[in-house]
């Protein structure tokens, strides 16, 4: 039952939305190794800003946010808001975007990332985040509470981790609002107690469908975010 409803999901938003295909291209041609420290600094101010908002806010937003944090130039972002009360007010109204803890946990990731890169040598942000990425999947699923302690970045709950790893590249599923009600909608979590239990499952779904777990995901988050009433679903089938 699982994979007819996913299969059906994908194929529709991929059909229906061509935002879907514009992220599918996006993830699979994501590569650590290709982005600098900002550009990955930049993902976790996305993921710390979109969370409990929907998506369209955030990108009603974002070219402002962007303005207030230098194009995410950590180095700059330091230099400018030594204080992290009086940056996030300033940034709050450069942006319009009147979250102030959002600011102070962006500009306390932007020290801690650039304290990771300098006194952490060969075990930087982009370092660590690499290594994860060439790790087994289920081995990470093990590893996530000790590798958000060693991130140690505000706003980057036990949820939004998984977004983080898959915007650096790593093929997994996230559990954010729109996939979990999906996947809510159609029994999953009746029978399946852990995230690492969806993913085993997504994963042999997606092998069947030969794509990855990512590109799934992909396509029940934009189905999930086109469609609140999930009613549409039991059309689909």
């Amino acid at each position: 039952m699982y994979s007819t409803y996913l299969n059906k999901i994908y194929e529709h938003s991929l059909r229906e939305y061509p935002e879907c295909t514009k992220l599918l291209h996006h993830y699979q041609t994501t590569s650590i190794s290709e982005m600098s420290e900002d550009r990955i600094y930049q993902e976790i101010c996305w993921i710390v800003y979109s969370s409990g908002f929907k998506n369209e806010i955030i990108q009603k937003y974002w070219p402002k946010i962007t303005e207030a944090y230098f194009n995410f130039e950590i180095k700059k972002i330091i230099e400018e808001y030594p204080d992290l009360e009086s940056g996030a007010t300033i940034i709050c109204k450069k942006s319009n975007f009147k979250n102030l803890n959002k600011a102070k946990w962006c500009l306390y990731n932007a020290n801690r990332v650039s304290h990771m890169n300098e006194n952490l040598n060969d075990s930087g942000l982009k370092a660590v985040l690499k290594t994860i990425t060439k790790m087994d999947v289920l081995e990470i699923y093990e590893i996530l509470p000790d590798l958000r302690r060693q991130l140690g970045l505000k706003g980057i709950g036990p949820v939004t981790i998984f977004h983080l790893l898959k915007n650096v590249g790593v093929d997994i599923f996230k559990p954010d609002i729109h996939v979990s009600r999906i996947l809510d909608h159609i029994g999953f979590f009746k029978e399946i107690k852990s995230y690492r239990e969806v993913y085993c499952i997504l994963k042999q779904i997606s092998d069947e469908m030969q794509i990855e777990v990512s590109s799934l995901d992909t396509a029940l988050f934009v189905y999930g975010k086109n469609n609140e009433n999930l009613k549409s679903l039991d059309y689909l089938v």
